[in-house]
């Protein structure tokens, strides 16, 4: 796994990614998402370079695998919470957090692989408070 520097837009990316594959498929739905809540300004992070960290994420994620599709793809607790680890600002963290729901929200289901990245990144940052917390509009 590549590693990118703590808080770097990058690291804080590849959480987001994360989301998006966490059900095995990269949709339509997740991608508009992302085109529609100014992921450059909340991440500080042009989309080609999203989409590059998403890119080496699959990359990363395939290693020994070779032609490994979406479904096959898993990533174990200690590589989760290493990621986890490399985002620590809290301001970063909390929207991090509302990238990954507007993710997984997105195409109103939530897969059980969903449900446990989410989860994982709440427990390991203790932000389970801001996942009932209302959004503004």
């Amino acid at each position: 796994m590549r590693a990118y520097p703590t808080n770097s837009p990058e690291a804080a990316a590849r959480i987001v990614c994360l989301a998006m594959l966490a059900d095995g498929d990269l949709t339509r739905p997740e991608i508009d998402v992302l085109e529609a809540v100014d992921l450059g300004q909340r991440l500080k992070l042009a989309p080609p370079d999203f989409y590059r960290v998403l890119e080496h994420l699959l990359d990363d994620l395939s290693v020994g695998q070779p032609g490994t599709d979406l479904d096959a793809i898993t990533i174990d607790d200690l590589t989760i919470a290493r990621l986890m680890s490399d985002v620590d600002d809290p301001a970063l963290r909390r929207s991090v957090i509302e990238l990954c729901r507007d993710v997984i929200e997105s195409d109103a289901w939530i897969s059980d692989g969903e449900a446990l990245l989410l989860n994982a990144a709440v427990s390991h940052w203790g932000l389970q408070r801001a996942m009932f917390e209302r959004r503004a509009a």
